[in-house]
């Protein structure tokens, strides 16, 4: 998404000067950059790990996984890793295979698929349709139940237990550190009613995750038996598409007769990131996993920084490769990593409230890059400003909804440029004002657009470039 509203305002850039000329341009007094490049330091230098228990159970907070063509050896590690996360280590380390990773692509995608469906649960909240908002979690819950299957592996149901190849097998430890970071995103309250037992099974901790966040968008309080309920409804099914229909029908019942949540929205901040970032940083980790012959090594490690959970990742490529993601939208640059880039996501700045997400370079010859090699980018060169390839040093993001129907959008890109060896810095923001109405008709609540305003900044130490659009909706 964020991508695209660049990739957007680029177009509406080029299409406003090719029709108006309102691309506007300001020479800057010396230093009046340095205000706009704020540029936060590195949260995990000053932050510390910790050790951390849910309901009893140590969990790993450091994940070390390492490239390895043989599936033979990748399965042992597998298993060792497997035997260390039951006994309570603080630390994992394990190979993957290009098989196995091609098979985790898959349980990432179906993951993400899964996470797009909380979008969906906070529409439905905002407009307070109940029906909407049953089904939206119950298809939520009913594509975690297939992920569920393909990377559980006890005794008695299918993957590497029933005999097959262990093809799943970094599916499971994969999915509970994700699980494990929204929840100390969220406070430590997402798990924290499960007990030792069910913090160790995934489909306890997947099955808590998505009803925890959907019952709290609602303001309504979940109790064990609805979980418990859902769970067994989860296992015992043949069929998924028989069972999205019969949690459709059981969630909103229940949801009707829950008693009101004591804290109702204490979440929202886990719930954001879960519908805004989970879903992206999914499909960042589907297409690494998809190219995963091109890497040496990804580490990921949560930690602390007064008491917030901080993100830090290593991105390892092999020498002499290039990891390029998708390109989700036509005319997307490419984001490519070299070399080594450490990467750390702050959901929250302190004093601005922002997300950040920074990547710092362990040489020349790493770190990520933006490339924009297209013609459009050329055009834009060409008639608007001097847009470049450079290195991604941060991203940041705020958000912000006074009202149901009104969204605030702010979006600031920090990068050096490749050729400027004087001064690298540049600056791309982002923010997007959108105004509207809620109207309850006969069977639901309609949503009906306002206005809405753009404004998109490019900055170089030297000039400043500026482009505004505003539309009114009858």
């Amino acid at each position: 998404m964020i991508m695209r509203k660049i990739i957007l305002l680029f177009m509406g850039l080029l299409s406003g000067w090719m029709l108006g000329g309102c691309i506007g341009r300001e020479k800057l007094t010396e230093g009046v950059f340095d205000g706009y490049w704020l540029s936060s330091p590195d949260p995990t230098v000053g932050s510390a790990a910790r050790k951390l228990e849910i309901s009893g159970q140590v969990v790993p907070t450091k994940w070390t996984i390492r490239y390895n063509k043989s599936l033979i050896r990748s399965t042992i590690s597998l298993v060792r890793a497997a035997d260390k996360l039951k006994a309570g280590a603080e630390a994992i380390e394990l190979d993957m295979s290009p098989v196995q990773a091609e098979m985790l692509a898959k349980v990432f995608a179906d993951t993400r698929l899964a996470m797009e469906n909380l979008t969906v649960l906070i529409d439905a909240a905002e407009a307070a349709d109940r029906k909407k908002w049953s089904g939206a979690l119950a298809g939520a819950l009913v594509k975690l139940e297939g992920v569920i299957r393909l990377a559980e592996m006890d005794e008695t149901g299918g993957g590497a237990g029933a005999g097959q190849e262990p093809l799943a097998m970094p599916a499971e430890p994969m999915m509970e550190m994700i699980a494990l970071y929204l929840n100390e995103t969220g406070g430590g309250n997402l798990l924290s009613e499960l007990s030792t037992e069910d913090i160790r099974q995934l489909r306890a901790v997947l099955t808590q995750l998505a009803l925890r966040l959907g019952y709290d968008i609602i303001g309504k309080q979940l109790s064990a038996e609805t979980r418990l309920a859902v769970s067994d409804m989860m296992r015992g099914a043949e069929r998924l598409d028989e069972l999205e229909k019969s949690l459709n029908d059981f969630l909103r019942r229940q949801a009707d007769e829950a008693p009101a949540a004591a804290q109702p929205g204490e979440l929202g901040k886990v719930v954001r990131l879960a519908a805004d970032w989970l879903p992206k940083g999914l499909l960042i980790l589907e297409d690494a996993m998809r190219q995963w012959n091109k890497m040496e090594s990804v580490e990921v490690e949560i930690r602390y920084l007064s008491e917030q959970p901080v993100l830090a990742a290593t991105v390892n490529v092999a020498a002499g490769k290039e990891l390029t993601m998708a390109e989700l939208i036509m005319f997307q640059p490419k984001l490519v990593f070299r070399g080594s880039t450490r990467i750390f996501i702050q959901p929250d700045e302190g004093a601005t409230g922002e997300t950040v997400i920074g990547f710092e370079r362990a040489d020349e010859d790493s770190g990520a890059e933006i490339r924009f090699d297209s013609a459009v980018y050329g055009l834009v060169r060409l008639f608007a400003f001097p847009l470049e390839s450079s290195r991604l040093k941060q991203i940041r993001v705020f958000t912000h909804s006074n009202q149901p129907g009104h969204k605030i959008t702010h979006l600031a890109l920090l990068l050096e440029s490749i050729r400027d060896k004087d001064d690298p810095r540049r600056v791309l923001v982002y923010h997007d004002v959108r105004k509207g109405r809620l109207e309850r008709e006969p069977f639901g609540v309609e949503s009906f657009m306002e206005s809405k305003e753009q404004t998109f900044n490019f900055l170089t130490p030297e000039y400043h470039y500026s482009y505004r659009q505003a539309k009114s909706y009858p």
